[in-house]
């Protein structure tokens, strides 16, 4: 072989680990998010297998992911095995209605929350610093956004999602017990523009997922780890380019909703979007 040749083919080879090189970093640019690396999750900083520049909530160096929920020893509770300091709110403002049979009025000024979303109301509700975990002598230092404060608590900023605060109200009731008790109340109920209930998903073969709750005498019910996965999204929807709902259990909105919601209500409409 020729030296021109030689040259020829190690040229060529070069462009082609270098187009390789580059469709790989395109792609990484807005990967799938089937990983919690992937996702506003990944709160490690700079360090990070991903450091996403898009997250607007990231540990200035921490180089961890799951630590500042899991931990592998001392945890509280022990399941999930978790790491996060936990939010001293005793009671949540919810939502209410004149067709929710779960809870009454009065009580929806003050329900407690409990179980999963309890734990993800500790970073939520941002009574917390999101750095507080229990495995680390010191807060996991967070850097300073339109999202988050100097104290590390997340806050209500322009194109942030994470905060919710304590007012619960315009969400979904959680910490409830979905049983065939409450469908049948729901759907005996006469009461008008009432859409019907579902019998109680399975958690086997349902997106949807029910979880324990002590309230109401104790049982199986919604919990936000009912419909989101805090380590994924499985939504294929989107909301101004961006995956919608936020680690949604489903692939679309209402593959979610329409698990326990009815859907035919005797109307021409869909629930999501708007």
């Amino acid at each position: 072989m020729s030296s021109i040749s030689k040259i020829i083919k190690f040229m060529v080879s070069v462009i082609l680990i270098s187009v390789t090189f580059l469709s790989a970093l395109v792609q990484a640019k807005d990967p799938p998010q089937t990983s919690i690396v992937y996702t506003k999750h990944n709160l490690s900083g700079s360090l990070s297998r991903w450091p996403s520049p898009s997250n607007t909530v990231k540990a200035v160096y921490e180089p961890e992911i799951c630590i500042f929920c899991h931990t592998p020893h001392n945890a509280n509770p022990v399941q999930p095995l978790w790491n996060h300091e936990l939010s001293a709110v005793q009671t949540y403002k919810v939502y209410w209605s004149n067709t929710l049979q779960s809870y009454t009025e009065a009580e929806s000024q003050a329900w407690k929350i409990d179980g999963f979303s309890k734990l993800c109301l500790s970073c939520h509700d941002g009574t917390v610093a999101v750095g507080s975990v229990n495995s680390r002598w010191e807060e996991i230092l967070m850097n300073i956004s339109n999202c988050i404060d100097a104290s590390g608590k997340l806050i209500p900023g322009s194109g942030c999602s994470g905060y919710i605060g304590t007012d619960l109200s315009g969400g979904h009731p959680i910490s409830i017990v979905y049983d065939n008790s409450l469908v049948s109340k729901r759907n005996n109920s006469n009461i008008t523009n009432s859409c019907w209930l579902n019998p109680p998903p399975s958690n086997r073969t349902s997106p949807v997922k029910l979880y324990p709750t002590e309230n109401q005498g104790g049982g199986m019910g919604v919990q936000c780890t009912s419909c989101h996965n805090p380590h994924t999204n499985r939504s294929l929807e989107e909301n101004n380019g961006v995956k919608w709902p936020p680690f949604w259990q489903g692939t679309s909105y209402n593959d979610v909703c329409f698990v326990c919601h009815y859907n035919d209500c005797g109307e021409s409409y869909k629930i999501w979007p708007y």
